[in-house]
């Protein structure tokens, strides 16, 4: 653990973000947002597929 800064406010700046967003991403919200995107992505993925497939 890092107790002295050595970058002055980037050190403090990158550890406040750092625990910030650990703390943001540990919600159970954000677990299921996960899966209804690979949900969504996956029953779309054909349609997107085949529309790809027919532009190259």
């Amino acid at each position: 653990m890092i107790t002295e800064k050595s970058n002055g406010d980037r050190v403090d700046f990158f550890t406040r973000f750092t625990s910030w967003t650990a703390k943001v991403l540990g919600h159970p919200w954000v677990f299921v947002a996960a899966v209804v995107v690979l949900v969504v992505w996956a029953c779309t993925g054909r349609f997107w597929v085949s529309r790809i497939r027919g532009s190259w």
